[in-house]
């Protein structure tokens, strides 16, 4: 693949566009619901105007439109391309075509195999999935984008990860000038880098500044329109359960996804929303209004609770409690029970 001459971008976007399209159709708009079960290069055929055109239907299955997954006693397709959901589980769906495409998507960019043994020689990640993901991880290093802090206090070293090993000097190891994602010393360096900015006079003077020196992404939590509202003391209601067909489908999901996704980002520092945002993220597919007040709910929440934070007291005396509890069968579209539990050393909530 790499010794042919590359295709020009354009091209390539014809291509990928042209075969999400053919994708839609199998999916959508035939009488019957198509899955492939084999997306890759070497079924999607090009006329002279490189316009895609699904071909080789010997493995595919009709169905159903109302029928999502689909039992299968044998798993084909080609290495590289199957979803792992469908390797494991022997299920396939629509879902295992986007992930197929999603893999020739990678194939048309990089110029690289789905699986390919010669990487291995190399010891580089067979499956082009992998060796994308180290890729991207080396590429964060090289870029030097920080997880907090300028510079390190201390010398941070790290192994060369694997499939990018230098051929000239293999025994090397790389001396950090900036802490990456996961580093034990990333919080301090943060603490650190945040303090230098803590004198701007506004959060919108903070952000901009901030903004400037750091690659950072406003999560603007008030695209919901509950910015005034009034106030509410738990992000859930405590008298109503949700569920998958509690209320009127809603007709646009993505804003329900996007503020739910950004949420997930601010249970980091909140858990105190966390259940909530779990239970929301479940009907991400399918939300209902009922969801949607729900969200509406723990932004109001949240607009009430600036102040709220976990005590950590200083002269808590050194013993261990732990409580736990559950609805039991409190989940009513799969009868399964909810279980939590917290654990005190002393009065400082741990776990």
């Amino acid at each position: 693949m790499s010794s042919q001459s590359p295709l020009d971008w354009q091209v390539r976007k014809r291509i990928a566009l042209g075969t999400a399209s053919g994708l839609a159709c199998l999916h959508n708009e035939c009488e019957r619901k198509i899955i492939h079960r084999d997306i890759k290069a070497a079924n999607i055929f090009l006329n002279e105007d490189f316009d895609a055109i699904i071909g080789n239907f010997g493995i595919s299955i009709v169905t159903d439109h109302v029928i999502t997954d689909v039992p299968i006693q044998h798993v084909c397709g080609t290495i590289g391309h199957i979803a792992p959901e469908y390797l494991a589980k022997s299920i396939c769906s629509e879902k295992s075509d986007v992930y197929g495409y999603g893999i020739f998507l990678l194939e048309l960019i990089t110029r690289q195999t789905s699986f390919d043994l010669d990487r291995l020689a190399h010891e580089e990640d067979m499956m082009l999935v992998d060796w994308v993901r180290a890729y991207i991880k080396v590429a964060k290093c090289k870029k030097g984008q920080s997880s907090g802090g300028e510079m390190l206090s201390t010398p941070v070293y790290m192994s060369q990860p694997s499939g990018f090993i230098d051929e000239q000097f293999p025994n090397h190891v790389y001396k950090l000038n900036k802490p990456i994602y996961g580093l034990k010393q990333a919080p301090r360096a943060w603490f650190s880098e945040l303090q230098r900015w803590n004198h701007s006079p506004s959060i919108e003077t903070f952000v901009k500044k901030f903004g400037s020196q750091f690659s950072i992404k406003d999560l603007a939590l008030d695209r919901a329109n509950v910015v005034g509202t009034k106030a509410v003391k738990t992000p859930l209601s405590t008298g109503n359960t949700l569920s998958i067909s509690d209320s009127a489908h809603l007709g646009d999901a993505k804003e329900y996804c996007k503020i739910v996704g950004n949420l997930q980002y601010l249970m980091l520092i909140r858990p105190d929303i966390a259940y909530a945002v779990y239970k929301l993220a479940q009907f991400a597919n399918h939300p209902t209004t009922n969801h949607w007040t729900a969200v509406k709910r723990v932004l109001r929440y949240l607009g009430g609770s600036f102040e709220h934070g976990l005590f950590l007291s200083d002269n808590s005396p050194l013993t261990l409690h732990a409580y736990s509890d559950s609805d039991w069968v409190g989940n009513k579209d799969d009868h399964t029970s909810t279980s939590a539990f917290v654990v005190l050393l002393g009065r400082n909530p741990i776990a």
